[in-house]
């Protein structure tokens, strides 16, 4: 897998190439990425409060229209679909632990609790440090944005085979919140 850094212009018109897999895209996905920077994520041990006003003031997003095949575009992520399961298991057990200790009063209820929240524990790591192979952000800027995890071939098609539209390039002059300031022209009646 490697690494490509696009300008802002080049996040709507990428080569029809699949940003995994480099074959040829029948699809186009639209992903929002976010990206803080790692020093605004240890601020969490000054409080939840300056944390977020740090992270708030610090990250930046872009929108990528990424290419992608028939395969991949219908792909979801797994790791999606392990948490889901791994929060039911979780509350499921951590409910039935204290069902039975409301009504049987048994000791083995203390253990399906603490199976439960081990289990939330468990999906809670693999949520922060999981990989699920997919294309991820690792530096946004105001005028690039870094992407990790896609194809050679895909590396290949935006720098040596494929020129953005003019389209393109006239996005490439506005700010990016889209909006651009300019002269009011008055006209007076004579």
């Amino acid at each position: 897998m490697a690494t490509i850094e696009l300008g802002r212009y080049e996040l709507e018109d990428l080569p029809p190439v699949c940003v995994q897999c480099g074959a040829a895209a029948t699809e186009v996905k639209v992903e929002r990425f976010t990206w803080t920077p790692q020093w605004a994520q240890f601020t969490v041990f000054l409080g939840l409060l300056p944390w977020f006003i740090f992270v708030a003031l610090t990250q930046q997003k872009a929108t990528v229209h990424l290419p992608m095949c028939d395969e991949h575009f219908r792909r979801r992520p797994l790791i999606g679909q392990l948490v889901w399961v791994g929060v039911a298991i979780g509350a499921a057990l951590i409910g039935v632990g204290l069902c039975i200790d409301e009504n049987l009063n048994l000791p083995s209820s203390m253990y399906l609790s603490m199976a439960g929240f081990a289990t939330l524990v468990v999906t809670l790591l693999v949520v922060l440090f999981g990989s699920d192979g997919s294309v991820r952000a690792t530096h946004i800027t105001r005028s690039t944005i870094t992407l990790d995890r896609v194809s050679e071939e895909f590396v290949d098609a935006v720098q040596h085979g494929f020129e953005p539209s003019e389209v393109a390039q006239e996005l490439a002059d506005t700010p990016p919140n889209g909006m651009e300031l300019q002269t009011a022209k008055y006209l007076r009646r004579r």
